[in-house]
């Protein structure tokens, strides 16, 4: 599990440059992201139910606003896609969550420094990286839920 979480860590970082740098992460990238979960279904236990809703629940609605008023790039819908499959819904939602709530606090400040405007696009794939990572580490540390 090492190698994989480092390998994904590797594959974050250079997404998230990439996006802050020039907005565009070339599909390569979420090409070896995907080969990379793939490969990790051997080791983390994600049932198939809950990854397919992982996928599904995340992507679909930000698909269909996005489909009406350009909101979120489509790497960033890629990534959620990606990690909704590796992580299953609940995980998945938590990240989402967590990068969705960096990015506004990042924006936030932003916006009070008189950087931006609300107007300005901000890169939200180092974001969502931070917070699926936070997932994925999460994972690993509790395997199991205690509710």
């Amino acid at each position: 599990m090492f190698v994989i979480t480092l390998a994904i860590t590797f594959i974050f970082i250079i997404m998230s440059l990439l996006d802050y740098d020039t907005m565009y992460v070339n599909d390569i990238f979420q090409l070896i992201l995907l080969i990379i979960v793939i490969i990790s279904m051997f080791f983390y236990k994600v049932s198939l139910l809950d990854r397919i809703l992982g996928t599904i629940f995340l992507t679909i609605p930000l698909y269909l606003i996005n489909h009406f008023k350009e909101c979120i790039g489509g790497a960033d819908l890629k990534l959620i896609t990606i990690m909704g499959w590796m992580l299953g819904f609940y995980d998945a939602l938590i990240g989402f969550s967590i990068g969705v709530i960096i990015a506004s606090l990042f924006s936030i400040i932003m916006l009070l420094l008189n950087k931006v405007t609300l107007k300005t696009f901000i890169p939200l794939i180092p974001f969502l990286c931070i917070g699926f990572y936070i997932s994925l580490i999460n994972i690993q540390i509790w395997p199991t839920y205690f509710i």
